[in-house]
C-alpha cells in the first residue's frame, strides 16, 4: 500500500507498511524521502489541488547552515494508519507532528531550533557531547546529541572510532569529537 490522498478532506494517509522498521513496535520516516513521494502524487493526480507540502531548502545564517525545513500547507492532516506504534520523522525540521490526525500512533517529531547542516570546512564541525546517537538513512546522517542534533547530507562516508569503541560512518566534510563538556 502506498502513501494516499483524499483531495476533499485534505488527509495524507500513511500505511504502517511504508515505514522503516526500527524495532517491533517502532518505526520510522524520512521526513525527506515521504515529501518527494508526496511531491510526486502532487505532479500527478494532485494537479489541480492545492499544494500539500512544502519544502525550505537549508540556509545560511552568519555561519551557520540551517537544515532543510517540510512544512505540511494549505490545511492538509497527516494520518499514520492506526496502531499502538511509534514514528520516528528524521531528516529534517517539520510540522507533521502539529498536521497529523490524532489516533493510536505516538510521533517523535525530532525537530531543534538548532539542527544544522554541519560543514568543517564552513568553521564548524566540533561538537562536544557525551551521548551521542545515530542513525543512518541513504543519502543522510542523523546524529542526535545530548543538547545538539546533527544532519548531515553529505553521500561519501569515513569511519570515526568514538573513545567507547563505536565505529561510526560519517561525511568527510565533518569531524566530530567526542569530549567531556
Amino acid at each position: 500500500m502506498a502513501y494516499s490522498v483524499n483531495w476533499i478532506t485534505r488527509v495524507v494517509t500513511v500505511p504502517q507498511s511504508d515505514l522503516t522498521p526500527i524495532s517491533a513496535d517502532v518505526f520510522e520516516l524520512d521526513v525527506l524521502s515521504f515529501w518527494a513521494e508526496i511531491h510526486d502524487i502532487q505532479d500527478g493526480e494532485g494537479m489541480p489541488y492545492d499544494t500539500i507540502m512544502a519544502s525550505n531548502a537549508p540556509v545560511s545564517l552568519s555561519g551557520l547552515t540551517l537544515a532543510r525545513t517540510v512544512e505540511v500547507i494549505n490545511g492538509y492532516r497527516i494520518e499514520f494508519e492506526d496502531g499502538a506504534y511509534q514514528v520516528n520523522l528524521t531528516g529534517a525540521n517539520n510540522n507533521i507532528l502539529d498536521a497529523r490526525v490524532q489516533n493510536q500512533v505516538s510521533i517523535n517529531a525530532n525537530n531543534s531550533a538548532g539542527l544544522q547542516v554541519v560543514d568543517a570546512g564552513a568553521g564548524g564541525g566540533h561538537i562536544c557531547a557525551q551521548d551521542v546517537e545515530f542513525s543512518v538513512g541513504e543519502p543522510q546522517l542523523f546524529a542526535s546529541l545530548s543538547e545538539y542534533e546533527v544532519c548531515v547530507s553529505l553521500p561519501d562516508l569515513v569511519t570515526i572510532v568514538m573513545p567507547e569503541g563505536i565505529e561510526v560512518g560519517l561525511p568527510e566534510a565533518i569531524q566530530i569529537e567526542a569530549c567531556r563538556c
